[in-house]
């Protein structure tokens, strides 16, 4: 708490999805103490020029209540140098911000993944649920996978709740990655061989009308759900 209202810590801030999210933070009452690479002029923000299994979280989670894990390597070549890249940022640096959250006393922690820790493709299969077994799509979605499940391990040690959350594709205005290169596809006038039912949905802000979300209770408890 920080003059009586909750403080969370939010990584990825600058980001296309940190960018809506902080803003509906604070106008719940949070206080948005956001984790920046370069320094900032606002009182509430901390430095943090990496993330990695070396990372220091102490000053970050001073005072707060909860955090959300948005920052994430993706958009990169799949190449050997990348496989290296997603796991130190998207697995080692998931797993000690976790941790330090934990030993800071933390009750909440929300990690965004993605719908890539189930697969690629339900090839004519009902739709991917929650409980599934994990099949890991190319190296950002093992690396993510790899991140669930130490997350699984810290919460069942410690008096921490986590949240997956497990996003299909992200769009919206601004947006990069694979979206963007639909837009500039798009734009170029080049015809498009739709043939299935779409698997993303938007109304106009920058989240995904269904995801899949895994809830880990703190204290070795399991349970999962559907949003």
């Amino acid at each position: 708490m920080k003059l009586g209202r909750p403080v969370v810590l939010l990584t990825g801030a600058s980001g296309f999805v940190g960018r809506h999210i902080a803003p509906i933070l604070q106008d719940k009452g949070w206080i948005v103490r956001r984790a920046v690479r370069t320094p900032s002029e606002n009182a509430d923000d901390i430095l943090i020029p990496s993330i990695d299994a070396a990372t220091d979280w102490r000053e970050g989670l001073t005072d707060c209540e909860a955090v959300v894990h948005l920052a994430a390597r993706a958009h990169r070549p799949n190449d050997n140098p990348a496989v290296d890249l997603y796991r130190h940022v998207n697995t080692d640096g998931t797993l000690q911000l976790a941790r330090c959250a934990a030993q800071a006393g933390i009750r909440q922690f929300v990690y965004v993944s993605s719908i890539l820790v189930n697969g690629g493709t339900t090839d004519g299969r009902v739709p991917f649920r929650e409980d599934d077994t994990p099949e890991p799509r190319g190296v950002y979605g093992k690396s993510k996978a790899d991140a669930e499940s130490g997350l699984q391990s810290i919460a069942h040690a410690h008096d921490m709740r986590v949240t997956v959350i497990r996003p299909p594709l992200v769009y919206g205005s601004g947006a990069r990655g694979n979206f963007n290169l639909l837009v500039r596809t798009v734009q170029l006038g080049i015809p498009l061989p739709f043939a299935s039912k779409p698997r993303v949905l938007h109304r106009g802000s920058a989240f995904p009308c269904r995801a899949k979300i895994r809830y880990f209770p703190g204290g070795g408890q399991r349970a999962g759900f559907d949003a």
